[in-house]
């Protein structure tokens, strides 16, 4: 889908993923998320699954912003690590559950990027309910962060 200028898509191809791996490193590696690598890529175990997508925004050739969709798996999810107790109540439950994962913008956005972020929210979530029939949408934020999603994307806040 393309609004005012901003092609919103799943990265479709080697150059697309690789944009997106690099803008989630550099991010992350200015936070401490992740460790320098000689890559400059922030690939994870969950990337190999067939069903991961990662989704862009992308003016012309280039990635503004980027977000992984994970589907649970045999391997589960990324917030396994934390919260794998409240996961499991909702697989028990029989909520089918995908992980909004590595969020990531280009820092000299400014502004543009909270224009951006809600339809690259709206294109993983469309994904996961329309496409994939998964009920339950997670996200692991920053503290710092919390009131933003709560507030903006109507995210619940729902911990053990």
């Amino acid at each position: 889908m393309m609004i005012n200028g901003i092609e919103y898509k799943i990265a479709s191809s080697k150059d697309e993923m690789k944009k997106a791996y690099e803008l989630v490193y550099q991010n992350y590696v200015e936070k401490k998320f992740c460790k320098l690598n000689y890559h400059k890529m922030r690939i994870f175990l969950f990337d190999s699954l067939l069903e991961t997508r990662t989704f862009i925004a992308k003016e012309g050739e280039e990635v503004l912003a980027t977000a992984t969709l994970v589907f649970d798996s045999p391997i589960g999810l990324p917030s396994d690590g934390i919260y794998k107790d409240r996961l499991d109540e909702l697989r028990r439950e029989g909520k089918s559950i995908c992980e909004f994962s590595k969020l990531s913008t280009k820092k000299d956005l400014g502004t543009k990027a909270l224009r951006i972020l809600p339809y690259l929210f709206r294109s993983c979530w469309l994904y996961a309910k329309e496409i994939n029939k998964h009920s339950h949408f997670c996200i692991l934020v920053e503290p710092r962060n919390e009131e933003y999603y709560l507030r903006s994307y109507f995210f619940e806040k729902n911990t053990v």
